[in-house]
């Protein structure tokens, strides 16, 4: 009983952290009152992903901005949706929000914010002068059991739980909380999607993954832009591809 009640108060307390840093990247995504729309006349279709007014988007971005900019990668259609684009940039720092809309919608159109779209997730990256500022605790089971994923990688499951996990790979630490599956798989994928990519070696990094949602957060090798990043999937690999810095 004791046990049971111990498991409900770590899931209440997941949902109280995931919605903290849900509304901490959602006030970083702001609108800016702005319109930028490309000429897309020759594009007709519903699964049409606008590409030509979001390189607009990543353009304006790129010439307001001084921080390195990393977007998401909109190059998948959407089945009978479009995708609409909120953002903002300044000097030093810059937001883009993501929606799956029912109709085209000019970029940072105030629909955006209406019923009939929803918001995919997005990425937000900024100048820092100080260590990774952590969106939730970061640290290992109550009731730890070691797992073998690689040599160099030290990562723990709850012992009575498989849906509760812990991992650190290099400057990376990654934490899953799941409702039906399996944690060791799950930090098995981060790992192998992780450690191929050019991210692993970035100064430091956050991974939070619930059965909905993606939260990264992580610094550059120089420690001088941090990124948050959140996608509404429950799949590592399928998130990342959205996000990967160019090569």
């Amino acid at each position: 009983m004791n046990r049971t009640l111990t498991l409900m108060s770590a899931v209440i307390v997941l949902a109280s952290g995931l919605t903290a840093c849900s509304n901490e990247t959602t006030q970083k995504l702001t609108q800016q009152n702005q319109s930028f729309v490309g000429n897309d006349s020759s594009h007709n279709s519903a699964t049409d992903t606008s590409l030509f007014s979001y390189s607009n988007v990543i353009d304006d971005i790129k010439q307001k901005t001084k921080v390195p900019v990393i977007a998401p990668d909109l190059s998948e259609p959407l089945e009978n949706l479009y995708y609409g684009i909120q953002y903002k940039a300044s000097e030093d720092e810059y937001a883009l929000t993501v929606y799956a809309t029912e109709k085209k919608l000019e970029v940072n159109s105030p629909e955006l914010n209406k019923p009939g779209s929803r918001d995919m997730g997005g990425i937000s990256g900024s100048k820092t002068n100080r260590p990774l500022n952590s969106f939730q605790e970061m640290e290992i089971p109550k009731n730890p059991k070691s797992i073998t994923i690689d040599s160099n990688v030290s990562a723990w499951v709850d012992s009575d739980y498989d849906i509760f996990g812990y991992m650190e790979f290099n400057n990376w630490k990654v934490k899953v909380t799941l409702n039906g599956e399996s944690a060791t798989k799950k930090l098995t994928e981060v790992y192998n999607v992780l450690k191929n990519s050019s991210l692993k070696d970035f100064s430091s990094g956050q991974i939070l993954l619930s059965s909905r949602d993606t939260f990264m957060r992580w610094q550059s090798e120089d420690k001088k832009y941090e990124y948050d990043f959140e996608w509404r999937s429950n799949s590592f690999s399928h998130a990342f591809e959205i996000i990967q810095p160019e090569k």
